[in-house]
């Protein structure tokens, strides 16, 4: 009933604070996430409801830690990924900035066909959904979703209209023939964790390992779809875009260590800011809950 009344009262544009009370943890950070957890857990429940007002967790986040009357507050970091920049770069051409500068001169090819009349062959076709996928997996906040869609967005161009019930290990030895890897290589055998990912995301709704393969992800999407690009000019469809590879070697360059990047699962930004002798009203605010689920279950047990 408590969840209920929490929900029902939720407004487009309202700002509502709220207070979870968290024990048997070792610091506050630990507290704070485990509290952003909570509500994160409310929110997967109400997204079933139709037509309700899905709120958002915001990023402050006040704590009081047991035994002190001032609420300090946090702000959280939003998962996304993080990439790695050397301080220096002066006069240097390493091969990851090569491989950049190619794929940004391809994708000129792929402007290009906006300003083709109406009627793209189906390969042109399929890049263009395919771009538009991968796109708005790299637009979402969640690693999950940002794997699977683009993992989608990487599937329409290795099979897309495909008949053929072995259509996983398909895909796989389509990868391997384009960035020439042998089948028991570690990259080959990387592979297989990434479909293993792929079906506990899609079939299991399981994310946990999704955000440490989304630069794989990343790496041999944008090889297959400069492949794609560079064969569309002679080929109609996505089969016979594949009968000859056509890839630089460029862009079979790994990043280097030095140019890393990893990903953000969850941060905290600690602020300056305390609200003095805030304990009294969180103390009030819990009384007053209390006080009404104990007059619910005596009006309950009366009935």
């Amino acid at each position: 009933m408590q969840a209920k009344r929490f929900f029902m009262g939720v407004k487009p544009g309202a700002l509502a604070i709220t207070c979870v009370r968290v024990d048997n943890t070792d610091s506050y950070r630990e507290a704070v996430l485990l509290a952003k957890d909570t509500l994160r857990l409310a929110l997967d429940g109400l997204a079933i409801v139709p037509s309700a007002t899905m709120p958002k967790i915001g990023p402050l986040i006040g704590y009081r830690e047991r035994g002190s009357r001032d609420v300090q507050y946090t702000e959280t970091i939003a998962e996304g990924l993080v990439n790695i920049t050397p301080r220096d770069q002066t006069n240097r051409e390493t091969q990851w900035h090569k491989r950049t500068r190619l794929i940004l001169n391809e994708l000129s090819k792929f402007l290009n066909l906006s300003f083709k009349a109406n009627e793209p062959t189906p390969v042109q076709e399929q890049l263009i959904f395919s771009a538009k996928m991968y796109r708005l997996g790299n637009e979402s906040e969640d690693f999950g979703v940002q794997f699977l869609t683009k993992f989608c967005a990487l599937e329409g161009l290795l099979a897309a209209g495909q008949v053929t019930p072995r259509k996983k290990k398909f895909c796989r030895r389509r990868i391997r023939f384009l960035m020439g890897w042998n089948p028991q290589s570690e990259e080959a055998l990387k592979l297989k964790k990434l479909y293993r990912v792929r079906n506990d995301i899609a079939h299991e709704s399981k994310t946990t390992d999704a955000a440490i393969y989304i630069d794989e992800i990343d790496f041999i999407y944008s090889a297959v779809f400069v492949q794609i690009l560079r064969r569309q000019e002679n080929a109609d469809t996505l089969e016979q875009a594949w009968e000859k590879i056509d890839l630089p070697d460029e862009i079979l360059t790994r990043r280097p260590q030095e140019f890393g990047r990893f990903a953000l699962t969850s941060g905290l930004f600690e602020t300056k800011m305390i609200s003095k002798n805030f304990r009294q009203q969180i103390d009030e605010i819990f009384e007053r809950v209390n006080e009404g689920l104990k007059s619910k279950i005596e009006r309950g047990s009366k009935e």
